[in-house]
């Protein structure tokens, strides 16, 4: 019998061929990840906060990097990372990293930090951490709250009363800024309360030794110096401190900023004001000492007397503003600053004049004499400050000469949520462009890799068919022969 081939069986072999052999070369699953065996923080309040990892995995890791920011009214958008010192390359490792915050500043207690790893291994695959957070607590005292509509009221000494007396206060100066200014801060504001001025500084960095308190916009939060049972300085103290908090972020710009002189002219204002600071101008009125506006701009001066001329000036030069041209005028001039304009633009484009024009109305108001010199000749030497603070605490003495404090040399500002109206979530997630390099080695082997592959494939699929067509031809004449 004459052997007749058929094309069905040459067919069925040729879709055997074209599904098998692709089957061949499909790239392998992937690995397990690698296992985290620890991922830990430890904190030294307020000095440093440490991040230890350990993990291990079936390929060598090949580079390790922290990634950590801090939920923070901010401008930009950027993560901090970080490559610890310590870290050697291999199948388990125990990595540490510290951030110190003498080198960084320091942030206020209270603060939600997040954190996470990025770990690479040989083959260029990267592993992320699930992103984890924590508080910063000052863990030197024992701390109790008390909560209202916006504030969070911490203490450790003196009774609950009194607590809430310091919260009712606060709650009235949100509302006589609500009604002055139209506008509330969305969030809570922390408030830590520290029974004396050396627990205060003990807790902080880079803060004046003679500050009552401290204000810190961004982060939301205040801390003051008031013992038990000091009713009227703890209303001043919480009215003064919460005054920054509202125009801090009533006025938050990544541009510019408010003047020193208007935002503790404002609370000075709120807080009721007080007769020292009326004592002090008459004086420099009298002895032709007044600052300059320009020498009030900035930090003030860490001399006691100087200081206090400062803030005595910051509250007329602001009244005046109120008294002449009223509080809408006044909400025009913050929202100028809101919108990112210089001091020089922003006043003139509301009142008309420039600073000097305003230093020289201000002076004939009170009946000084004209400023002479240079604007901004001054003899003081001034004192960083790096927040805005209170005067002197009432009945403490004053530091005869401070030096400068040492600035921070890098912040870390950085937050996974950064549009700069929103408000911050309670656990924030960094974006994902911002968690890993887009020149990642490793991401573009393993990209590559998987393009070679596919080429390769359709290749093999491509000689497969031709082949096979090619046969199913040559049967085909080889039985018509026949």
């Amino acid at each position: 019998m004459l052997w007749k081939p058929t094309l069905k069986p040459n067919l069925r072999a040729l879709l055997l061929m074209i599904v098998f052999v692709p089957a061949l070369h499909a790239p392998l699953q992937d690995d397990e990840p690698i296992e985290i065996i620890s991922n830990e923080v430890e904190t030294d309040f307020p000095k440093a906060i440490t991040f230890d990892l350990s993990a291990r995995g079936d390929y060598s890791i090949e580079s390790v990097e922290l990634n950590y920011g801090i939920e923070v009214l901010s401008c930009t958008e950027s993560v901090t990372r970080a490559v610890p010192e310590d870290f050697t390359p291999g199948k388990k490792i125990d990595v540490t990293w510290e951030w110190d915050m003498y080198q960084s500043g320091s942030i206020p207690p209270g603060t939600t930090v997040w954190w996470q790893w990025i770990l690479t291994d040989e083959r260029g695959e990267q592993f992320e951490t699930d992103v984890e957070t924590f508080r910063f607590e000052d863990t030197l005292h024992s701390w109790q709250v008390v909560q209202s509509e916006s504030i969070d009221l911490y203490y450790y000494e003196g009774s609950s009363d009194f607590a809430q007396y310091l919260v009712d206060a606060g709650e009235s100066a949100i509302d006589q800024l609500d009604d002055m200014f139209g506008y509330r801060v969305e969030e809570t504001i922390q408030v830590f309360i520290y029974a004396n001025s050396q627990d205060m500084h003990d807790a902080t960095l880079y803060v004046s030794g003679w500050a009552g308190g401290y204000a810190m916009a961004e982060y939301r939060a205040l801390v003051a110096v008031v013992a038990p049972g000091e009713y009227d300085w703890g209303s001043s103290v919480m009215t003064h401190e919460l005054t920054h908090v509202v125009i801090g972020n009533l006025t938050f710009s990544c541009i510019s900023r408010v003047p020193r002189w208007l935002d503790e002219g404002l609370a000075v204002i709120v807080e009721g004001g007080r007769e020292e600071y009326g004592t002090a101008l008459q004086q420099a009125v009298e002895n032709d000492s007044l600052l300059s506006l320009r020498q009030i701009e900035g930090s003030f001066s860490g001399e006691d007397t100087t200081a206090r001329l400062s803030y005595a000036q910051s509250e007329s030069i602001t009244r005046f503003l109120i008294d002449e041209y009223g509080t809408d005028m006044l909400m025009e001039l913050l929202e100028a600053f809101k919108d990112g304009m210089g001091q020089d633009e922003a006043i003139e484009s509301v009142y008309g004049f420039d600073r000097d024009g305003l230093e020289a109305a201000w002076r004939a108001s009170i009946g000084a004499a004209p400023m002479e010199g240079e604007a901004g000749e001054t003899d003081a030497t001034p004192t960083r400050t790096p927040y805005p603070t209170l005067a002197p605490m009432g009945g403490e003495a004053p530091a005869e000469e401070l030096e400068e404090t040492p600035q921070p040399t890098q912040t870390p500002v950085s937050m996974p949520t950064p549009h700069i109206e929103v408000t911050a979530t309670d656990t924030p997630l960094p974006p994902a462009e911002n968690v890993t390099e887009e020149t990642s080695a490793g991401a573009f082997g393993f990209a590559a890799w998987g393009t070679v592959t596919a080429l390769i494939v359709i290749g093999m699929i491509v000689v497969v068919l031709v082949g096979g067509v090619i046969i199913v031809i040559l049967l085909t004449r080889k039985r018509s022969s026949d």
